[in-house]
């Protein structure tokens, strides 16, 4: 079964035509083919349809507690797809099953729940409707029965074969009630909307059913003739019309040759073990027997009859028993796959909460390290350049370094307990000034120069260290990325309302942007070192990380006349 569209998909679920073996083995081996698909909800609802199928035939097959387990497969695959389409066809499936037992509460049930399936089509909600009013007809509640088609009548889904199908149905019920000529006028419609060999024999045995209510007897013959090869309820159903046609014209010519059809057809009921239909004919016989004063005959028909009915209860009763002990199972089993699945989401969830923690301690401690190079690099370059025979020369190298040290811990202080956003005061001048200073030495070792402009004073909203560590990353990318022999100026001014701090070099700049540009805001660009200098490319995030939790903003740009220029805005204090 590769149906292209759901509707036909849905549709051929419910409909197996010819010989219900071979759909039964198509199926089966489509649902092979559907368990080398992975496991979600699109491969449950290929299996959901293709089960909801197996149901059908099974039925037809008279393998009714097979059919049960598969429209019960069918609703739970359908359930765990979430597919209102899926669960209700599984559910008319499973319908379809106790009705064909004579299970017809059970039948109901499954009909009525597959109608109000949520999202569910249009179609489906008819079809299962149209069944469940078959099945108070045949319970004999015609008043229920006739209600509901007179109800479905009004559908503006007309026209095409489940619409014929429908119309049969109503005509069923109606022609029972004396509304023959409603039912006649639906027979006619059905006719003009189907072309199916079935459904138009279907027309013409309710026809008889009509014809042998009005006592017309050649009618419903005319309309049975040729019944010998359709399926074993359609021709039980003609030869049962024209029984019923004859004993009301109390015509004994059509009485003996009805009842001679009737007793070839509960023969291949017989065979075909088919007992609802054995009991129906036996009581046929049983009143032909009688109208033909066979008294003995008509008593041995009335027995078997009986002794049917009986079996089919005990048959029904073990049945519904056997189902009911499948379902229980079956909620267990979906009781259990639905705790698998809480703890499965549960443990996902407590999965992923562990592995963004990890990320987040891998990007603090890159951060981290990134930061402490900086200083450790200033540190070594006033080793490199320390002069042992100067002692003021020693004296201020141990005085920056003995200030870098205190970075580095205040960093580490900054790591262990640094939270939410920076809302004290501090000035910035002394912060600015102290990190170019620490910065000079490693600049010299490139032959470069800071230069940095800066008022007496300029209070703004932050903190020292966090201040302190977006100048060490600025000031360390303009040594990575500015050739020897340079200079890298840092400006801090105040400006409308805000403190403004620039960072400007003269190398590459910004690749990625061109001087046209102007200053992007928030963009994280690379470039490339020019003294072989590692770069891990987390300086601008962080700096992007720290200036948010100061308020502030950073935009960056290139230089007209060659160079990157960052512009950090923070607030000032006091505004």
């Amino acid at each position: 079964m590769h149906p292209s569209t759901r509707a036909e998909q849905e549709a051929a679920a419910l409909d197996v035509r010819g010989d219900p073996g071979v759909a039964l083995a198509q199926v089966d081996a489509a649902l092979v083919v559907q368990g080398a698909r992975p496991e979600g909800p699109d491969r449950h609802r290929s299996e959901a349809l293709l089960h909801a199928r197996a149901a059908v035939a099974l039925r037809k097959l008279g393998d009714t507690v097979e059919a049960a387990s598969r429209a019960l497969k069918a609703e739970e695959l359908a359930g765990a797809a979430a597919d209102p389409v899926a669960l209700a066809t599984a559910r008319i499936a499973l319908g379809q099953v106790y009705f064909h037992i004579g299970h017809l509460e059970e039948a109901r049930r499954n009909l009525e729940r597959a109608a109000e399936t949520k999202g569910v089509t249009p179609r489906l909600v008819l079809q299962a409707r149209m069944n469940t009013a078959a099945a108070w007809r045949s319970e004999g509640r015609l008043d229920r029965a006739v209600q509901l088609f007179d109800a479905l009548i009004a559908t503006p889904l007309r026209g095409d074969e489940l619409w014929a199908s429908v119309l049969i149905n109503a005509a069923s019920a109606w022609h029972q009630v004396d509304r023959t000529l409603e039912a006649q006028e639906a027979l006619d419609e059905a006719v003009l909307c189907t072309e199916r060999p079935d459904l138009l024999r279907w027309c013409s045995v309710i026809g008889a059913w009509i014809a042998a209510r009005e006592g017309d007897v050649g009618s419903a013959r005319r309309l049975v003739q040729g019944w010998e090869d359709d399926t074993l309820d359609l021709v039980s159903s003609a030869v049962r019309a024209w029984a019923d046609a004859a004993l009301r014209a109390g015509h004994q010519m059509d009485v003996g040759r009805a009842r001679l059809a009737v007793e070839d057809v509960l023969d291949r009921a017989h065979r075909a073990a088919h007992r609802r239909e054995e009991r129906e004919l036996h009581e046929v016989l049983a009143a032909l027997a009688e109208d033909q004063e066979d008294l003995l005959g008509a008593v041995r028909h009335l027995r078997a009859a009986g002794a049917i009915r009986d079996e089919v209860q005990r048959g029904s009763a073990g049945l519904a028993l056997e189902q009911e002990q499948l379902r229980v199972e079956l909620v267990r089993m979906q009781a259990e796959a639905d705790s698998l699945r809480e703890h499965q989401a549960e443990l996902s969830a407590a999965r992923d909460r562990l592995q963004a923690a990890e990320a987040s301690g891998r990007r603090q401690a890159w951060a981290l390290a990134h930061d402490l190079r900086n200083p450790l690099m200033g540190i070594q370059a006033h080793l490199e350049l320390l002069r042992p025979d100067e002692p003021a020369d020693v004296r201020r190298r141990a005085e920056a370094i003995e200030r870098t040290l205190a970075r580095v811990e205040s960093m580490l202080d900054t790591a262990v307990d640094a939270s939410g956003s920076i809302v004290q005061a501090v000035d910035a001048v002394p912060i600015v000034l102290e990190s170019c200073e620490s910065f000079q030495a490693l600049a010299r070792t490139k032959d470069q120069s800071v230069v940095v402009v800066a008022p007496g004073r300029l209070p703004i909203v932050g903190s020292r260290r966090e201040l302190g560590r977006v100048l060490d990353n600025l000031l360390s990318n303009a040594v990575k990325y500015s050739p020897g022999g340079t200079t890298i100026r840092v400006t801090l001014q105040a400006r409308e309302g805000v403190a403004e701090l620039r960072v400007e070099d003269e190398g590459k700049g910004f690749p990625s942007l061109s001087v046209e540009d102007g200053l992007v805001y928030g963009a994280k660009l690379g470039s490339r070192v020019t003294g072989g200098e590692s770069s891990s490319g987390l300086g601008l995030n962080a700096v992007h990380e720290l200036v948010s939790r100061m308020g502030g903003t950073i935009a960056l740009g290139n230089r007209p006349d060659r160079g990157a220029v960052v512009r950090i805005t923070l607030r000032r204090a006091g505004d």
